[in-house]
């Protein structure tokens, strides 16, 4: 059995609850390019400011049965959902980070 496997389920469901709590604009707008908002253009007091966005970011930590973490998946090793449908990911990336000191036992010094 592949590293990571018995928590593909868990990442899933991570990575549906972090897209879905995204606002989504209708499916026939969509696209996998960024774009930029167009400018507003001034005409009264009541403006509208309408903010899109084409990435979303997903940040997951996995780990194998002995709470070690997996560091060698690829994109290929996930799959993403929005709203039931499969999405691509296009950028993927491992970010090791220093791992914890144990704390020093505490002085036995009299003070």
């Amino acid at each position: 059995m592949p590293k990571g496997t018995a928590l593909v389920p868990v990442l899933i469901f991570a990575l549906l609850a972090a897209a879905l709590g995204q606002t989504q604009r209708p499916a026939a707008t969509q696209t996998q390019t960024p774009q930029a908002a167009p400018s507003p253009t001034p005409q009264d007091d009541d403006e509208v400011v309408r903010i899109t966005t084409n990435l979303v970011q997903v940040d997951a930590v996995v780990t194998d049965r002995e709470g070690r973490q997996v560091t060698d998946l690829t994109a290929e090793d996930f799959e993403l959902l929005e709203n039931g449908r499969p999405r691509q990911v296009t950028n993927f990336s491992y970010i090791k980070l220093a791992q914890p000191t144990e704390a020093a036992p505490p002085s036995t010094r009299a003070a």
